[in-house]
């Protein structure tokens, strides 16, 4: 009991840290700005097309594999909790319709100034990549860490 008591005591700051902004655990210090933090999800494909028809192409076609990429693991996550979680099903499948509204709405506003635009498709497309990727990686933890 001591024991788990001083793991407490010297943890408990930590997990605190993990609950407010990581710039406050440091002194306050650091500045993080949105892309600092998510620039490793921005889809780094695409950048050698010369035309807007093939930027759009590229564009639909990669978003493609990451949704597919993203199906493939909410899949098997979903088998995971239908076989030692069966409890853990309809919450899983709740979140993952949320999210998706939420990249719906979140996307759709995130690109309204480029709407009626020749680059509207390509831009609409790298959001929804983006976001996948973002969940891809959540996934992925999710996996990992049953």
């Amino acid at each position: 009991m001591k024991n788990n008591l001083k793991a407490v005591l010297v943890l408990a700051p930590l997990a605190l840290c993990c609950l407010v902004p990581i710039a406050n655990c440091f002194g306050g210090d650091i500045q993080l700005d949105y892309m600092t933090v998510h620039k490793r999800y921005e889809p780094g494909t695409c950048l050698d097309t010369e035309t807007q028809q093939e930027l759009d192409k590229c564009t639909t076609t990669s978003l493609k594999k990451s949704q597919k990429k993203m199906k493939d693991i909410f899949y098997q996550i979903k088998e995971e909790y239908k076989k030692n979680e069966p409890k853990l099903v309809k919450p899983f499948l709740k979140a993952q319709n949320s999210w998706n509204e939420y990249v719906e709405t979140e996307c759709n506003f995130s690109t309204y100034y480029s709407w009626g635009g020749s680059a509207y498709q390509s831009i609409l497309n790298k959001c929804f990549e983006k976001k996948i990727l973002e969940r891809i990686s959540y996934l992925e933890w999710i996996k990992s860490n049953p």
